[in-house]
């Protein structure tokens, strides 16, 4: 293990709406997956985890951060948050005294940081959220992006 931490690379969408901080080469041969089309969340999540998608999908997708080959990485985060909020819950109806209540408080834990690692996945989190640089929303057209594919604005 390094001492400079994590240092997975992130995916372009991602990089181009934090601005490349660190202005390291982008990959123009990153695999580019399509746009997730239909934003219903699978069958396979429970309840809350469900609410969780239909709150949070619609977002991930205007901003080209959730496509077809994603549902499963965002549906394991849907069911950690269901996991966590279900522990939460819990925790508030029995007593510290109880011998439930350390395996639940470790049960509540893995689910934060497994909420924590995918939500960075996404740029979900505050910290990923501080580093984007969004200039009116998703649709904008990056001039320099036209100048080289060779097309122009008429605008």
């Amino acid at each position: 293990m390094t001492s400079g931490g994590d240092r997975r690379s992130k995916p372009i969408a991602l990089r181009v709406l934090q601005g490349n901080p660190g202005k390291r080469a982008i990959n123009r041969n990153e695999p580019q997956v399509e746009p997730l089309a239909d934003l219903r969340p699978p069958t396979w999540l429970d309840a809350t985890a469900r609410r969780c998608w239909r709150e949070n999908a619609p977002v991930l997708a205007r901003y080209g951060l959730l496509g077809e080959a994603d549902v499963m990485a965002f549906g394991l985060y849907c069911q950690a948050w269901s996991r966590y909020r279900a522990t939460q819950t819990a925790l508030r109806e029995i007593k510290p005294d109880d011998e439930r209540y350390r395996a639940i408080v470790i049960t509540l834990e893995k689910a934060e940081a497994a909420m924590r690692a995918i939500a960075g996945e996404f740029g979900m989190s505050p910290q990923s959220r501080a580093r984007l640089s969004v200039t009116g929303g998703p649709k904008d057209v990056d001039p320099m992006e036209e100048l080289l594919s060779g097309r122009r604005s008429t605008g």
